[in-house]
């Protein structure tokens, strides 16, 4: 080819891998651009002989020399073509190629995999095959506790604890047998704690649950410090307090 047709030729590893071993100037295919086909004058045992060729307009690739000596590489001209090889599905060989590659890598993970002798298109999805889940798993994994349960419970171990409030792994450990989801503990220190920081540092949840919201939005809660020893939900006084994450 002369300079101004210079292309670039990208091969499969296998075909690369195999050209290496070649001795300099051996001829190893017959590129046919008109037909877009490359066929190949020797192969392994398997291995196809036939490919096709998609070419691609590459004026903006150029071709040069990687000198040894340091020195800048001299630009051999602009790649005109880009041209990608592609095996035939359809090619003996090939399928040969691929069903020795799937029982290499089954043997190497230490069991054989069964596969359909059909070869899928590419323009075609393919079936999605899903098992059956079990219902006894399948029960094991939903936590039996309702939302109430869970507000019952947590309600009960942040009014024992007071002012001095539980961390969450206090609170998880007083749960209903079962546990619950995390979207269901979430609500349940929403409406019924607000966050507060310990001297310590961990984060506690102190008994303060909500009472409504306000005219302006926010949620009003109920004031253990601003109520008497013998306040209760009922009597207790009201607190303006923004709304605050549980989590």
């Amino acid at each position: 080819m002369s300079t101004g047709e210079l292309r670039l030729l990208k091969v499969p590893r296998w075909l690369s891998e195999q050209w290496l071993k070649s001795k300099p100037k051996d001829l190893v295919a017959d590129l046919d651009l008109d037909q877009g086909i490359l066929k190949l004058n020797s192969t392994g045992t398997g291995c196809p002989t036939v490919l096709r060729v998609e070419r691609r307009a590459s004026p903006e690739l150029f071709s040069f020399w990687q000198p040894l000596d340091g020195s800048e590489a001299p630009i051999e001209g602009p790649i005109v073509e880009a041209l990608t090889v592609r095996p035939d599905l359809l090619d003996r060989g090939y399928r040969s190629l691929l069903q020795h590659r799937t029982e290499e890598t089954a043997l190497a993970s230490g069991s054989r995999s069964r596969h359909e002798e059909r070869i899928i298109q590419g323009d075609e999805r393919p079936s999605v095959v899903r098992a059956p889940a079990k219902p006894a798993a399948a029960a094991a994994a939903t936590p039996g506790a309702s939302l109430q349960d869970v507000l019952s419970a947590v309600e009960k171990a942040l009014q024992g604890a007071g002012t001095r409030g539980l961390t969450g792994l206090e609170i998880f450990e007083r749960l209903p047998p079962g546990g619950c989801t995390l979207a269901q503990l979430r609500d349940a220190l929403l409406a019924l704690a607000i966050p507060a920081q310990a001297e310590d540092g961990a984060r506690r949840y102190v008994y303060a649950p909500c009472m409504g919201r306000g005219r302006s939005g926010q949620m009003m809660r109920w004031s253990q410090e601003d109520a008497g020893e013998e306040a209760r939900i009922t009597t207790g006084h009201l607190r303006k307090r923004a709304r605050t994450a549980a989590g």
